[in-house]
């Protein structure tokens, strides 16, 4: 599904998230840990919602009525 949704395979999604995690937990301070918390929490809330997205234009009709197909 996410290939056909949103053009790329899982790792896509999951290394990007991977990387910053790394960088989140080698971070020796609040302040270097902050911004790579905030890159996490964004590209965890952008995946979700383009995921909520694709899932819903697939299960719902225009109205938002669920699809009887």
């Amino acid at each position: 599904m996410l290939t056909k949704a949103f053009g790329g395979p899982c790792v896509d999604v999951r290394d990007p998230i991977n990387a910053l995690l790394v960088e989140f937990g080698a971070a020796r301070s609040a302040e270097e840990r902050l911004p790579k918390g905030t890159e996490i929490y964004l590209e965890i809330t952008t995946f979700t919602g383009n995921m909520k997205k694709a899932l819903d234009d697939r299960t719902l009709d225009a109205n938002g009525a669920a699809d009887p197909a």
